[in-house]
C-alpha cells in the first residue's frame, strides 16, 4: 500500500510539474499578448509581438500585429488628412467657423477670426452665444441647425459688410454634427 501510495504521490507531482511547465508556456505569450494590446490602447501603435509559432497563441499575436499597423496607418492617414484640411482651411480669404449641434466653435479659420475681431483663444470651445462680436450669426445658424437647410444672411462687423452662409454638417451615417459657417468680406465689391 505504502509502495502504491509513492507512486501515484510521485506520479501526481511529476504530471503536475509538467501541468505548470505547459501552463506557463502559455501563459507566457499571453501576458506579452496583454500588455501590448494595453499599451495599443494607450497609443503606442508602433509596437509589434515577435512570435513565429504556427498555433492559435501564433495565430493571435499576427492577428494583433495586424491590428496594429492598420490602426497604425488609419491614424496616420486621419492626422495627414486634418492637416492637410487645416493648410487649406488656413489659406482660404474667406472665414470657415464649425459649430457642434450645441452651437459651440469647433474650428476657427484665420480669416474668420479676422472679420469678426475675435481671439482665437477664447473662440475654439466657446458657443456662439458667448461671444459678443456672433451674436447676429447665432439665429441663422440655431435655425440651420433645426431646419438641416442652407441660409444666405447679409451683415455688419465695423462697416465691413459680410455675406454669410450657413449649412448643414453632416457625419458619413448622414448624422447631424453641426453646420458650417462662411464668411466673405464683399465691402469692396459693393
Amino acid at each position: 500500500r505504502t509502495q502504491i501510495f509513492v507512486i501515484a504521490f510521485t506520479i501526481a507531482g511529476f504530471a503536475l510539474f509538467i501541468g505548470f511547465l505547459i501552463a506557463r508556456a502559455i501563459m507566457k505569450p499571453l501576458v506579452k499578448i496583454t500588455n501590448t494590446a494595453e499599451q495599443l490602447a494607450m497609443g503606442h501603435y508602433e509596437l509589434r509581438l515577435s512570435g513565429d509559432r504556427n498555433d492559435e497563441i501564433g495565430k493571435l499575436t499576427a492577428a494583433m500585429n495586424d491590428l496594429a499597423a492598420e490602426t497604425e496607418k488609419r491614424i496616420n492617414d486621419l492626422t495627414n488628412s486634418r492637416n492637410q484640411l487645416e493648410t487649406i482651411l488656413t489659406g482660404l480669404s474667406e472665414g470657415v467657423i464649425a459649430i457642434d449641434m450645441k452651437c459651440s466653435v469647433m474650428h476657427i479659420n484665420e480669416s474668420a477670426q479676422q472679420m469678426l475681431k475675435i481671439n482665437p483663444a477664447s473662440a475654439r470651445g466657446q458657443s456662439l452665444h458667448d461671444l459678443k462680436q456672433m451674436l447676429e450669426l447665432v439665429h441663422i445658424a440655431e435655425s440651420c441647425l433645426h431646419e438641416r437647410i442652407l441660409l444666405q444672411i447679409s451683415v455688419k462687423v465695423d462697416q465691413r459688410n459680410i455675406d454669410v452662409s450657413v449649412a448643414p454638417l453632416d457625419g458619413l451615417d448622414n448624422q447631424s454634427l453641426g453646420a458650417v459657417i462662411v464668411l466673405q468680406d464683399v465691402t469692396d465689391v459693393l
